[in-house]
C-alpha cells in the first residue's frame, strides 16, 4: 500500500474522531504531522502513521477505512435528503 497523506479532517474522518482530539493527540506527541507546503497553516498526516495508531489500539486499518468510508456515504445520502427536503421542486427533475 502507497503511503498516502491526509489533511486533517480526513485523518480525523478516518479514526473516527472529531478535529480537537485529533490535534490532541498530535500536540501530545502520540501521531506524527507535518505542515503542508502549500498551505503552512495545514497540517498532514501519514496514513501509515495513522495505521500504526490504531494498530496499537488493536483496531483494524482496513476496517477503519470501511467504516469512514459508510460515515462519509451516509452523510452525503442526510445532505442529499436535507436538500431534497428544501428544495422540493427539484427533485427527481
Amino acid at each position: 500500500m502507497e503511503d498516502s497523506i491526509m489533511n486533517l479532517s480526513d485523518a480525523a474522518d478516518y479514526l473516527g474522531v472529531t478535529l480537537v482530539t485529533l490535534r490532541k493527540k498530535i500536540k501530545d506527541g502520540d501521531l506524527a504531522a507535518s505542515d503542508d507546503s502549500i498551505d503552512s497553516r495545514q497540517k498532514l498526516v501519514k496514513r501509515s502513521d495513522l495505521d500504526k495508531f490504531l494498530q496499537g489500539r488493536g483496531i483494524n486499518p482496513e476496517q477503519a477505512f470501511k467504516l469512514m468510508e459508510m460515515r462519509r456515504k451516509s452523510r452525503l445520502e442526510e445532505r442529499s435528503k436535507k436538500e431534497d427536503a428544501q428544495h422540493p421542486e427539484t427533485v427527481g427533475v
